[in-house]
């Protein structure tokens, strides 16, 4: 409800006292306004689609393997026909 307004990283789950599942618990960043060319976490979601991508894990050497699987990503939706 609040993603749009505040950045958050998923944290995972836990297990809660009084809850028979996994609660999935998320670390606050910061208010999207605020990191401006700072950001270093991207997240988004749409049917059939959803991205995380947080730039302080990602190691120089896995950085060309990011790219491919990004530009991969980008021609097949591209080339793709959508009825």
């Amino acid at each position: 409800m609040i993603k749009h307004s505040v950045m958050c990283r998923d944290k995972g789950h836990i297990t809660v006292k009084g809850f028979s599942a996994p609660v999935k618990v998320y670390q606050v960043t910061d208010l999207r306004k605020n990191l401006g060319g700072q950001q270093s976490y991207l997240e988004d979601h749409a049917p059939g689609f959803s991205m995380h991508l947080d730039l302080d894990k990602i190691r120089n050497y896995d950085k060309d393997k990011v790219l491919q699987s990004l530009e991969k990503a980008a021609s097949t939706l591209k080339s793709k026909v959508i009825i």
